[in-house]
């Protein structure tokens, strides 16, 4: 394989391959996925967890929300979130000035894990899925896409900047009704960041990704064994290589 086929991949002119067998997320049952009919929720047959959801869902709503909250997060993390003004002295706070106000006051593990789950997480989260979702929706398949899809799904969990925007709330409410307090321009990119960041995951169906990234096994026998990060079935004598 060439460096740029890796990269970049190449034309698939077969965008939505029919559905195939897949095993529950939760209880790992494998099973046969219905053909779509129109808006829904697939579930799964015996522990009725959704397996797809099929309607205000697609790749174009879920790159455009990804792409704008990727291009919302450095000014939320560089600009001041919020200024506060006391006896003529105005103070103005950032997300960078915290994390070293809690390094230089003897905190530097806090430090650490408030920029990784503020700042390192979020821009590798979001970069890794813009990225995917861009090649897909160019109708390219490339072989870093699997492994880039699923390390960008761990990380939504890690990447916090709309818990973030939750303390940023009581703060303001802790310190307005004492001290005249304006939000600032950082402040306005959190509030954007995180509900564009809710609103990526109420469009994303990481099934129609999964599907599109590589195609569905037809495997069903007895000895099928699931992928517990995308659901691809493989024989049982596959257990321990790496997932297609």
């Amino acid at each position: 394989m060439s460096l740029a086929s890796f990269l970049f991949g190449t034309p698939d002119a077969v965008r939505d391959p029919p559905h195939g067998v897949i095993g529950c997320a939760w209880c790992g049952l494998v099973q046969r996925l219905p053909a779509r009919s129109g808006p829904g929720v697939i579930h799964c047959r015996r522990c009725d967890a959704p397996l797809e959801r099929m309607s205000g869902r697609g790749l174009d709503a879920a790159l455009a929300c990804a792409v704008a909250t990727l291009v919302l997060l450095p000014p939320a993390i560089l600009l001041p979130l919020m200024r506060v003004s006391l006896l003529g002295a105005a103070n103005r706070s950032t997300i960078t000035a915290g994390i070293a106000g809690l390094w230089h006051q003897g905190w530097p593990l806090a430090g650490i894990v408030l920029a990784a789950e503020l700042i390192a997480l979020p821009l590798a989260r979001f970069g890794l899925l813009a990225a995917v979702l861009a090649m897909l929706r160019a109708g390219r398949r490339a072989a870093w896409l699997g492994p880039a899809f699923r390390i960008a799904e761990r990380l939504d969990e890690w990447a916090t900047i709309d818990v973030f925007l939750i303390g940023c709330i009581i703060g303001y409410s802790r310190v307005a009704p004492f001290l005249p307090v304006r939000i600032g321009a950082g402040g306005a990119c959190v509030i954007a960041a995180a509900f564009m960041t809710m609103i990526t995951r109420a469009t994303l169906e990481r099934r129609a990704i999964w599907r599109s990234i590589g195609p569905e096994s037809s495997h069903a026998g007895r000895d099928a064994i699931a992928c517990a990060a995308c659901g691809h079935v493989a024989a049982a004598a596959d257990a321990g290589t790496r997932c297609p």
